[in-house]
């Protein structure tokens, strides 16, 4: 990969093993279980990719990425949170960059 913090953000991401009792759960609207895959998909997509994002992926991640700011609050617990915060990073860090 040559981004190597997105690399690093990802790896961090993927340690986490998916909260338990989030299957299946929407929390303010949003299927929580499609998140992480989402969001870390483009991150491998775009670590090795030094081309600029399509508008049409730089529109979806900035909706992923409020998708993660709308559920993050209201997660079952400290340990959801922060792996969804890791994922959030990820995001962030690709339209940051992108």
């Amino acid at each position: 990969m040559r981004d190597r913090t997105l690399a690093d953000l990802i790896d961090r991401s993927m340690a986490m093993p998916y909260p338990p009792g989030l299957a299946g759960e929407r929390i303010n609207g949003v299927e929580v279980v499609l998140l992480d895959p989402e969001i870390i998909g483009y991150g491998y997509r775009y670590a090795g990719n030094l081309d600029p994002m399509s508008e049409a992926d730089r529109s979806k991640l900035v909706g992923l990425l409020a998708d993660c700011d709308a559920i993050l609050p209201d997660l079952p617990n400290e340990y959801a949170r922060e792996m969804f915060g890791r994922v959030r990073a990820v995001a962030a860090h690709l339209l940051d960059k992108r």
